[in-house]
């Protein structure tokens, strides 16, 4: 997280704001990054010297005209216009810490030894909400052997078997 990249953020917070569209911009810019990761000639394509800034505003345009709003959009363009689109993957990171901070989301990676269904995750997400609306994404972890482990940025919450076993290892050892 570069001052930078932050205060592109910051600003796009406050145009969403305005806007009431905190949620539907942090969609639109999760989705624009969804097809910045996927291509890996967009970023060349931003980055070239050889390639003007109208052509791809242009580009910009063809590709997200009447699939974002308007305000996200013509973002999308002042960072081409700015010389910026080399930071656009760490300010949508920036834009998306600071959304989940105003509008109350914690999010997490709920990691299991099999597939976890949709109506799991949501009873996990309800179980773990206080004053924050917890979103977890699941992950195969096959160096489990049972039960979960939640992961958020400052925290990890583990209920399973392998954890289980590690404690009972260490009081057996210390016994000796």
């Amino acid at each position: 997280m570069s001052q930078v990249s932050m205060a592109y953020a910051q600003g796009l917070l406050e145009l969403a704001k305005e806007a009431d569209s905190v949620l539907s911009y942090k969609e639109e810019i999760d989705q624009i990054k969804e097809v910045y990761l996927q291509n890996s000639e967009l970023k060349s394509f931003f980055a070239s010297a050889k390639i003007s800034k109208d052509t791809k505003k242009e580009l910009i345009e063809k590709a997200f005209k009447g699939k974002v709003k308007v305000n996200v959009l013509n973002f999308m363009k002042l960072l081409v216009d700015k010389g910026r689109m080399n930071l656009f993957l760490e300010i949508a990171n920036d834009y998306h810490a600071l959304s989940n901070v105003l509008l109350g989301i914690r999010e997490g990676v709920v990691e299991t030894a099999r597939p976890i269904s949709e109506e799991e995750i949501t009873k996990l997400e309800k179980a773990l909400s206080n004053d924050k609306t917890v979103v977890l994404k699941p992950r195969i972890n096959e160096t489990l052997i049972s039960g979960f482990k939640v992961i958020f940025d400052d925290e990890v919450i583990d209920h399973t078997m392998k954890d289980k076993l590690e404690g009972l290892k260490t009081v057996l050892l210390e016994r000796k």
